[in-house]
C-alpha cells in the first residue's frame, strides 16, 4: 500500500460514515461553505465547511458529523525528499498536525497561526 491508496481509504471510511449521518437528517442541506466576519491575515482562513445545516424556528442550526473513532491501520512509513512521512489513524473532523523533527504540534484552528509564522520567518 502506498500513501495515495491509504489516505484514499481513510477519505472512504470518512465519506461512508457521512453519508449514512446524512440519511438521518432532512429539511437541511449538506456540505455548506461559509465565509465567517472577522479579520484574518489570509482570506482562505475566513472560510468554515459544516456537514449540514437547517433553520429551526428562524435560527441556523450547523451540525458536524463526528465519527466514533479513527479509520485504523499500522503506522505508515515513508521517505519523501530526505524527510520521514509517518501517517497514524486520524479522523478527518479531529486532525492533528506533528512536525517530528521540530516536537512542533498544531492543533485545530492552529494552522493559520503556524502558516503566518512561517510566513514571516521565511520573510526575514
Amino acid at each position: 500500500m502506498n500513501l495515495v491508496e491509504l489516505l484514499d481509504m481513510h477519505r472512504a471510511h470518512y465519506l461512508d460514515h457521512f453519508v449514512q449521518s446524512l440519511a438521518k437528517w432532512s429539511g437541511g442541506r449538506s456540505e455548506v461553505l461559509l465565509e465567517m466576519d472577522r479579520y484574518v491575515p489570509d482570506p482562505i482562513y475566513k472560510l468554515f465547511r459544516g456537514d449540514y445545516v437547517r433553520e429551526v424556528k428562524g435560527e441556523i442550526k450547523l451540525t458536524s458529523f463526528t465519527l466514533s473513532g479513527p479509520f485504523e491501520h499500522e503506522i505508515y512509513r515513508e521517505s519523501r525528499g530526505g524527510m520521514m512521512v509517518e501517517v497514524h489513524p486520524f479522523e478527518w473532523s479531529e486532525c492533528m498536525a506533528s512536525a517530528l523533527r521540530t516536537g512542533l504540534t498544531v492543533r485545530p484552528g492552529g494552522l493559520g497561526d503556524l502558516l503566518d509564522r512561517f510566513r514571516r520567518r521565511k520573510a526575514l
